[in-house]
């Protein structure tokens, strides 16, 4: 081509377009806004399911607390729930009618009238063919008032002597007295002393002298709190030991 004369484009015929150059030749391009934006898969939606499959529940000693799941799905207005199983019992299952546009479900309750946690599940049966039921899984946890470290005393006996642990316990409650501790089951034995601060205790764990000649990897312990605290006014504290049990120094 001399120089000055004009550049012609020719569209590739094996590129389909008129937009293909040397760069794209043999790439299969777009013609059409259509083709360029394909719509993304859609989730599928599930018949009938609830609006959670979880309920998880955390509230003080004393409180209570409640949270509600909805049916949610196509066959949501057919159907007509009914309480199965609550396994482990516990919480306070209380279907919901429909109200306008919301469809029956379900209100869980749990009262904190013990301190502790649990986990389970509720087997809702729908009165439809398909699905027959439905499980919503719940879990709860009731905080009380007392604060115990470690949770799980450990006494290194392979250590130098002698072997022991400290165990705090405090209280968020301005009235809180520590009565006693004690040793319910192991070879061990508990001093209770009060500590500086106020509403906080000192626990030393120790082998006891009339521990067990018989050798052992290991020793398991119980360290009962007893106290004025309303909720756990006889509380149990896991206690352990590693290593052979020997008596200590000045022991029979």
């Amino acid at each position: 081509m001399a120089l000055g004369e004009p550049l012609a484009c020719t569209p590739s015929s094996r590129s389909g377009g008129a937009f293909a150059d040397a760069g794209t030749e043999g790439v299969a391009l777009p013609t059409d806004a259509a083709s360029a934006a394909r719509p993304a898969e859609l989730p599928v939606e599930l018949p009938l399911a609830l609006s959670s499959r979880t309920v998880d529940l955390r509230l003080g000693f004393g409180e209570t607390r409640s949270q509600e799941v909805r049916l949610i799905g196509r066959l949501a207005a057919a159907a007509k729930l009914s309480v199965e199983t609550i396994d482990p019992p516990g919480p306070d299952v209380t279907v919901l009618p429909a109200e306008e546009a919301r469809p029956q479900g379900v209100r869980v309750t749990i009262s904190g009238t013990r301190v502790g946690q649990r986990a389970g599940q509720v087997t809702l049966a729908t009165g439809l063919d398909d699905p027959k039921k439905l499980t919503l899984l719940y879990s709860w946890k009731v905080a009380g008032y007392l604060t115990v470290d470690p949770t799980n005393p450990f006494l290194d006996l392979r250590s130098p002597p002698p072997a022991k642990v400290a165990v705090h316990v405090s209280s968020s409650r301005p009235d809180f007295r520590l009565d006693q501790a004690q040793m319910v089951e192991g070879p061990f034995q508990a001093i209770l002393v009060r500590d500086e601060a106020p509403r906080t205790y000192t626990v030393e764990v120790t082998m006891s002298d009339k521990g067990s000649d018989e050798p052992s990897r290991g020793s398991l312990g119980t360290l009962r709190l007893l106290s004025n605290d309303p909720a756990e006014p006889r509380k149990d504290i896991p206690v352990f030991a590693l290593g052979p049990l020997n008596r200590p120094e000045g022991g029979r």
